[in-house]
């Protein structure tokens, strides 16, 4: 028997809501409902109280990360799976900074993002390669004011040993510990170990800050990102 998901869908659009909730359905997720604002996407989430909640970006109503710090404090286990316009670094960068499990592309096929929910529902998370390079040359790219800055200072390992950054790498490849574990040839417990001392190194809360602070100080390649 197959493990049943639930799933909120939050998209304004009603044509495209009821076609994602009749594409999930066939995938074998439940639909808890359908929501087509920000205001209703945090009233049913604490109502249905679903596993994951697979949501537009620039829903009306907030922004999205006010969206998602609102849907952090009244339902703390729930995964966020955002779907963005293609080829928007914005929207890109702030799915991540809010901490988002997973971020995809609307052009995404079904079997992908059937995938993508079922990962982050296990502990994994999720970013487009095409977003993870847009944001990699966003970050990187000169100011163009002409104003002295004073750049960043360049982290290359993060004082992170040889065996955390695997495991590092493999988070951000959306990997939950077991399969870590399995990867790296070690018992669960020591993969959270080395989580740990991850986590207090790089100054993050959760493996979704890890993953970012991550992409961005290229700490873990970017041809690792999936």
């Amino acid at each position: 028997m197959s493990e049943k998901i639930t799933v909120l869908v939050g998209e304004h659009c009603d044509f495209i809501a009821l076609g994602l909730a009749a594409l999930l359905e066939r995938q074998g997720f439940t639909i808890a409902a359908v929501a087509k604002s920000a205001e209703t996407v945090i009233s049913l989430i604490e109502e249905k109280a679903p596993d994951v909640a697979l949501l537009s970006m620039r829903l009306p109503g907030l922004k999205d990360s006010e969206a998602i710090k609102k849907l952090r404090c009244i339902a703390p286990q729930l995964k966020i799976v955002l779907i963005a316009e293609l080829e928007n670094t914005d929207d890109a960068y702030e799915a991540l900074m809010a901490r988002a499990e997973g971020l995809c592309f609307k052009d995404m096929d079904s079997a992908q993002l059937s995938s993508v929910i079922r990962g982050v529902h296990h502990g994994g998370c999720w970013i487009d390669r095409r977003a993870a390079t847009q944001l990699m040359n966003f970050i990187q790219k000169p100011p163009t004011i002409p104003a002295p800055v004073t750049p960043p200072p360049k982290v290359r390992s993060g004082g992170l040993s040889d065996r955390e950054r695997e495991v590092l790498q493999l988070v951000v490849e959306g990997l939950n510990n077991s399969s870590i574990a399995t990867k790296l040839c070690l018992s669960i417990d020591t993969v959270k170990s080395h989580k740990k001392r991850i986590f207090e190194k790089l100054e993050v809360k959760d493996r979704t800050e890890a993953a970012v602070k991550a992409i961005r100080t290229g700490i873990v390649q970017l041809t690792t990102v999936h």
